[in-house]
């Protein structure tokens, strides 16, 4: 025997559906306001790396660095999905000092969002090359809209590289990674789907009389006499 959920239960499951769908999907970038769970950002420099103040600073014993011009590539994802689509953005004096990190590194624009440095730590060194790891807050910017929390907490890695040694040209590279979470209407809308389901479950199906078990009726006739029985 079939049983079917009522019109708003039927309503119910489908908005369950369609949060549980959004939620657990890794590939899609936006579901209404829900973000991916990971959204990475990839960054060049454009223009040269000042190290102490000047271009021919050594990275290896620097404690000042100034990324001129920093530029967004196209390897967005997440959140950054517009990276593919939209202009690049350019970000001038990208600097932080590792002797003083927190007086340091704010960047960002109206499009793009903002990125302000809390902590820095050096992740690796060896000879002509350096990586550190800042964690800070991203708040989002018109291109992807706002982000849930907000601010977002969020790493950018960054790491230089100077091939030839002290005096010679350096290079820069960056990462900026953060994890989103539904925004307060999805998180209902989940409970909602979450709800409907118990109540499904927790639904009896009602009792069906059988003929076979209907009561018999105590008075029939007899065949071909047309007389009732007594």
């Amino acid at each position: 025997m079939h049983t079917f959920a009522s019109p708003p239960t039927r309503r119910a499951l489908a908005l369950a559906a369609l949060a549980i769908s959004c939620g657990l999907s890794a590939t899609v970038a936006r579901c209404g306001t829900l973000v991916s769970s990971t959204s990475s950002q990839g960054f060049l420099s454009l223009a040269g790396v000042l190290v102490d103040g000047t271009s021919n600073g050594n990275i290896n014993t620097g404690t000042s660095f100034d990324v001129q011009t920093l530029v967004t590539t196209q390897a967005g994802s997440g959140y950054f999905a517009f990276s593919g689509t939209a202009s690049p953005q350019l970000f001038s004096n990208v600097a932080f000092n590792t002797s003083a990190p927190v007086q340091g590194l704010l960047f960002g624009n109206a499009d793009f969002g903002t990125f302000s440095l809390q902590s820095l730590v050096e992740e690796s060194s060896g000879s002509g090359f350096r990586s550190f790891l800042i964690t800070g807050d991203f708040v989002g910017g018109t291109l992807g809209g706002p982000v849930t929390p907000s601010p977002a907490p969020a790493e950018f890695r960054i790491s230089f590289t100077q091939s030839g040694g002290e005096g010679s040209t350096i290079s820069s590279s960056a990462t900026m990674t953060f994890v989103a979470v539904p925004e307060p209407s999805m998180l209902a809308l989940l409970g909602l789907g979450g709800t409907a389901f118990t109540l499904r479950i927790a639904r009896r199906r009602r009792p069906v009389a059988s003929l076979t078990n209907a009561p018999r009726r105590r008075d029939w006739h007899r065949g071909g006499t047309g007389r009732r029985c007594r």
